[in-house]
Order: structure tokens, then sequence, then C-alpha cells
């Protein structure tokens, strides 16, 4: 957006304070608004849903077919597990790629250990819900698409991982569908946010209401 974190913050700004999100109560803050129901998040319990049953039908049936052992799912479930973990680099990566094709210039990385949670950072650049979605979104749907198209062409005990690694993946990803989420709830057309990485936080700005 063309607007500045010092043009939000001016006594003449039509914009009002909404949240300040702490980086290291990352999790406080997304239990506090999962609570509140949204478009975001129920699409991301129904793709989580979708993507457990079509884990647990496939699985089933290649037991059940003899294609695959028990041995043989146990570790490619592992597998899928591992490959997941290992996707964190990607995925942080991915959404600093997003934000850079948004107009982000400083971006960078952040990591609360004390609850694992990981997040790319933009310092100063203010997006709105538009941009947000983009940012938000992007390493869902590569990662997504890379599991699946691996899961296709994969034979059967490798398959299994890749749509395992699909399905951790997609459940790890609640902290972007949540903070969309809490954005679409405030109103897309009124909300904006920046990071302020020196301080560890991001805020939430909020349009005035015109009476």
């Amino acid at each position: 957006m063309k607007i500045t974190p010092p043009e939000l913050e001016s006594p003449d700004s039509s914009y009002v304070l909404e949240e300040v999100l702490e980086h290291d109560q990352m999790i406080a803050f997304l239990k506090t608004h999962g609570k509140q129901a949204g478009v975001w998040l129920w699409r991301y319990r129904i793709l989580n849903l979708l993507f457990f049953l079509l884990l647990t039908v496939l699985s089933s049936y290649y037991l059940a077919a003899g294609k695959l052992s028990g041995d043989q799912l146990f570790q490619s479930v592992s597998l899928g597990f591992a490959a997941t973990f290992l996707c964190i680099p990607l995925h942080e990566y991915l959404h600093v790629l997003a934000y850079r094709s948004q107009g982000a210039k400083n971006t960078s990385y952040g990591v609360d250990w004390k609850h694992l949670v990981f997040m790319a950072l933009a310092d100063e650049f203010v997006a709105g819900y538009k941009e947000f979605r983009v940012i938000a979104l992007t390493p869902f749907f590569c990662i997504s698409l890379l599991a699946i198209v691996g899961a296709l062409v994969s034979p059967v005990p490798y398959s299994i991982g890749f749509l395992t690694a699909l399905l951790i993946h997609s459940s790890f990803c609640y902290g972007d569908f949540g903070l969309l989420n809490y954005m679409k709830n405030q109103g897309q057309e009124d909300v904006v946010t920046f990071d302020r990485v020196g301080e560890k936080k991001t805020y939430f700005y909020k349009r005035k209401k015109v009476s």
C-alpha cells in the first residue's frame, strides 16, 4: 500500500490502532481470535479434513489391496512428518518472496523458540487485506501443490509420505489462516498491518468510521 506507518500513527490519520501483536504472544493471539468464526478458519478446517480423509482412505485401500505393508506405511508416514519439518525454511522463504512481490524491501525472519513459532517479517511495510492474503497463502498453495504432484508421480509407499506431508504442513498453516481470518473479520477493506522488527511487534490499524 502507499500509506506508511508514520502516516498511520499521525493524529490526522484516518486510521486508529486496533491491536498490537507481540511476536512472543502469537499463540495467545491466535487462541483468542481463533474463537471468532470466519470464512478462512472454516476453509482451513475443511481443507485439513479433506487431506486427512484422502490420506486415510488411500492408506486403507493400499493396505487392503496388498500394495502397502504395515511397516511401509509407518516408514512413509514418518518420512512425511520429517519432510514437513524440513519444509519450514522453504515455507518462510515463500512468505518472504510473497512480501517482496507486494513491494516490501526490508524482509527478515523471526522465531519464538519457546513456542516453536517461525515467522517472516517485513519491517515497516504496510499491507492491506489483499496484499496480506497473497503473503499468508503463498506457502500453503505452493507446498500443497508440490506435495500433491509428488503423490501423483511417486510409487505407492512414497505417495503416502507426500500425502502425510500435505496434511501435516496444512495443519501447520493455522497461524497464516488465523491472521488472515482476523483481518477478514475486522473488515477486509478497512484493516492494514505492519511489522516493527526492532520492537518484535505487529500492528493492526483500522479505518475510522465516518459518523
